[in-house]
């Protein structure tokens, strides 16, 4: 959504670094957004993991990590997920 967009890009644009530490950043998302707005972050992650045509393990194991940090629910992580085809994505 353009909402997810514009946060992704404010994200980009306020110089994160490699070195950043991704729970502080995931306490910022915690206190900035709704749980409605970080369950279609896990969306978005999902989308520009399958952009090339499959989401690794690595990449489902990444995006957990996130869902965890930003307290969302299993449920909503596997939401998330099946929304990818299951030839998309590895299981």
């Amino acid at each position: 959504s353009a909402e997810t967009a514009r946060i992704a890009a404010e994200a980009t644009l306020s110089g994160i670094s490699l070195d950043t530490d991704p729970l502080r950043l995931a306490q910022e998302l915690l206190e900035t957004t709704t749980e409605e707005e970080r369950t279609h972050f896990m969306d978005a992650l999902f989308a520009v993991a399958a952009a090339d045509g499959f989401v690794s393990q690595a990449e489902m194991s990444e995006i957990g990590s996130i869902a965890s940090w930003l307290y969302l629910p299993r449920k909503t992580f596997i939401a998330a997920k099946v929304k990818i085809p299951a030839e998309q994505r590895a299981e």
